[in-house]
């Protein structure tokens, strides 16, 4: 089971906590709430201000444009896969263009609305 990284920005500090850790994490220096930035993001060195600074800036981008939710990340694979089995249905000959223009197109609709929100 992997464990989730939280940060302090301001103290520059990291802590790991299992996935399944449903309080908010404290950091033990200035008292104020960590941030939970997945299991695979590395931390830098406290003394690497730059990297930690772009490391904010990432952050904030990606909480500004929103993270995607597990609901719709299911439903993301679920169109694709429903997409890959009706292509190996069709034969190469059988609109098997038009339905990958139509798979793309759906799956650039749901990108721009999730941008717009």
């Amino acid at each position: 089971m992997n464990n989730f990284t939280w940060v302090c920005f301001d103290c520059r500090v990291s802590y790991r906590r299992p996935k399944k850790h449903n309080s908010l994490v404290i950091c033990s220096i200035c008292k104020e709430n960590c941030y939970n930035i997945g299991d695979a993001t590395p931390v830098p060195k406290r003394r690497e201000t730059k990297k930690w600074q772009q490391l904010r800036k990432s952050y904030s981008d990606l909480v500004r444009n929103g993270l995607p939710s597990e609901i719709e990340t299911v439903r993301l694979k679920h169109d694709i896969e429903q997409g890959e089995a009706r292509l190996e249905v069709l034969r190469k000959s059988q609109n098997r263009k038009a339905t990958l223009k139509k798979i793309d197109k759906c799956l650039r609709q749901r990108h721009d609305m999730r941008k717009k929100t």
